[in-house]
């Protein structure tokens, strides 16, 4: 039995509420990603002495102030790192200051 079929059969056994068709997911293959090879962030405790890391990985870089590069994910969340609701966080956070930063502009252009 394949081992996403198992687990699709405990969940369903301890979440009576999840759908059949959940055990009919073929799963991922994100483990034989070449690129990735089913890898996940995490931290050392020799790795940041100052606890800023994640911190400066979530700052946005500007170019002429435009904000070019915009990182989010697991990897940049300051406590939740190595979690998808980490992962989703950060997005929510990124996403929440390029809407602060467009609706900056659009305001500037529109009280010219």
């Amino acid at each position: 039995m394949k081992k996403s079929r198992r687990v699709g059969i405990i969940v369903t056994g301890v979440l009576p509420f999840v759908p059949e068709t959940f055990l009919l997911w073929p799963g991922t293959r994100w483990f034989s990603n070449p690129w990735i090879k089913g890898s996940y962030c995490h931290i050392t405790p020799e790795c940041d002495h100052s606890g800023s890391v994640m911190d400066k990985l979530a700052q946005p870089v500007f170019v002429e102030n435009v904000p070019r590069i915009i990182l989010a994910g697991e990897a940049v969340h300051p406590s939740h790192y190595s979690t998808t609701h980490g992962a989703y966080e950060s997005g929510l956070q990124q996403a929440a200051l390029l809407y602060e930063y467009i609706m900056e502009q659009e305001n500037n252009f529109f009280n010219k």
